[in-house]
């Protein structure tokens, strides 16, 4: 792999760089000895990673990202509830394109794939938020 790079000319950041082992739930894990080593480096395994702003986990379920952008929702939703008597009302829809709007969009269709039951959090916290768009 690090003559891969070297030919067209590109660099890895090894204290960056980890790996996840995607599986289902019902699987087992793999032994714990495996040891992944890139220019004698070794990798860290992680459970679950941030990428361009979406969580991704091992079991591809989104929970981990969905309860992310539920907080960041209700605490956009709170600013907006302490601030409602003070902002006219016209001004409302594009605070709330502008607060809440981008975290419910944003690669929507990748985690909106998970289960009902995962959503439910964020349906809540869209309905609560509709008196401001």
């Amino acid at each position: 792999m690090a003559e891969w790079f070297g030919t067209n000319k590109l660099t890895l950041n090894l204290d960056k760089t980890n790996y996840i082992l995607f599986r289902s739930h019902r699987k087992r894990c793999p032994p714990e000895n495996r040891v992944l080593l890139i220019e004698g480096t070794p990798i860290t395994q992680f459970v679950s990673t941030k990428f361009l702003g979406v969580y991704i986990e091992q079991h591809l379920n989104w929970k981990e990202h969905i309860i992310n952008i539920a907080n960041k929702i209700a605490k956009s939703i709170g600013i907006l509830f302490r601030c409602s008597k003070l902002i006219p009302l016209s001004i409302r829809p594009t605070l709330y394109y502008s607060l809440i709007y981008p975290y419910l969009t944003y690669c929507n269709l990748i985690w909106t794939s998970t289960y009902k039951s995962n959503l439910i959090r964020l349906v809540t916290l869209q309905k609560s938020s509709s008196i401001y768009s």
